[in-house]
């Protein structure tokens, strides 16, 4: 079984070995936290399309879209 320390490493590798996906991390965490405080019902959608040459578009869409290009390493590390 993994320690809660593991857990953190795991995520913390994938956020850093991701090449422009600290920009899409902090959208989602800020429209995360503005939905939850909103005072009536909230949505929020995420989409993520293939692109060519390893690299994924991610869309964050809540009202406004919110379109981002992040290039993906060939294996990226398993965590739960």
């Amino acid at each position: 079984m993994e320690s809660a320390d593991n857990k953190e490493v795991h995520a913390r590798d994938i956020r850093n070995g991701i090449p422009g996906n600290d920009p899409v991390l902090r959208r989602l965490c800020r429209m995360y936290q503005e939905l939850l405080m909103h005072d009536g019902f909230a949505e929020m959608h995420i989409d993520i399309k293939i692109l060519k040459r390893g690299q994924k578009e991610v869309i964050i869409q809540s009202g406004k879209q919110y379109r981002y290009v992040v290039d993906v390493p060939g294996k990226l590390v398993h965590w739960e």
